[in-house]
C-alpha cells in the first residue's frame, strides 16, 4: 500500500505501528506532518483524529504518537506531501465503499440458490468461501462421484511422490483453485455437501 510503504516509511516512520488502528488514516488525513503534529495542542489532537471515544487504549496510542512526532527521523513535509496522503486515503476509502458494495451484492445474489446455506453450515465456510465454491461448483448434480469433485478443487488422488505411493493426496491445481492449502482441510466437507446434495 503506497501511504504505508511510501509516504508513512519516508515522511513519518514512527507512526508505521499505529496506522492499522481505527484513528490510524484520520492522522494521515489531518495531522501527518511530525513538525506540526508536535506544536499541536494534545486535547485538540485527539479532537481532530477520534470520531468516537476509544477508551484509554486509544488515547494511549495517540498520546504516543504525539509524543514520537516531536523527534520524528522523516523527511520534511511539502504541501504536495499532505495533499498526495489525503488523496490516497480517500482513494482507498472508496475502494472499502466499493468492496463492501460488492461483497452484499455477491450475498444477496447467492441467497437465491438453496446450496449456498448448506455451505454455509461448513466449518470454516464464510459468506465469501462459500460464494467462491458455489460459483466454481455450480450444479452439484453434475458429479458422479466424490473423485470429480476431489479433481475438481484440485486433489491428485495418486498422490505419488517420487516414485512412492502415500496416503494423503496433494493438492496439483484444477478448476477449484480457491481451495489451496488453507482451505485444504474443507476438502472433505466439500465432497460431503456435493455428495449429500
Amino acid at each position: 500500500m503506497r501511504i504505508r510503504n511510501h509516504l508513512i516509511a519516508q515522511y513519518f516512520p514512527e507512526m508505521d505501528n499505529y496506522f492499522g488502528y481505527g484513528e490510524g488514516p484520520a492522522i494521515v488525513k489531518w495531522c501527518f506532518n511530525p513538525a506540526e503534529l508536535a506544536n499541536l495542542p494534545f486535547e485538540e489532537f485527539v479532537r481532530m483524529v477520534s470520531s468516537r471515544n476509544g477508551g484509554e487504549n486509544q488515547r494511549r496510542r495517540l498520546l504516543e504518537v504525539h509524543k514520537k512526532a516531536a523527534s520524528s527521523i522523516g523527511c520534511e513535509i511539502t504541501p504536495g506531501v499532505s495533499f498526495e496522503a489525503k488523496i490516497l486515503l480517500e482513494e482507498l476509502q472508496q475502494l472499502h465503499r466499493i468492496i463492501q458494495e460488492t461483497d452484499e451484492k455477491i450475498a444477496g445474489i447467492c441467497t437465491r440458490f438453496p446450496e449456498y446455506t448448506f455451505l454455509l453450515s461448513i466449518p470454516g465456510f464464510g459468506p465469501d468461501i462459500s460464494a467462491k465454491v458455489l460459483g466454481a461448483v455450480g450444479n452439484p448434480h453434475r458429479f458422479d462421484n466424490k473423485r470429480q469433485v476431489l479433481k475438481m478443487a484440485g486433489l491428485d488422488l495418486s498422490a505419488d511422490r517420487s516414485g512412492k505411493k502415500s496416503e494423503a493426496p496433494r493438492l496439483v491445481g484444477g478448476e477449484l483453485h480457491l481451495i489451496h492449502k488453507q482451505y485444504f482441510f474443507r476438502v472433505p466437507f466439500l465432497v460431503r455437501y456435493v455428495t449429500i446434495k
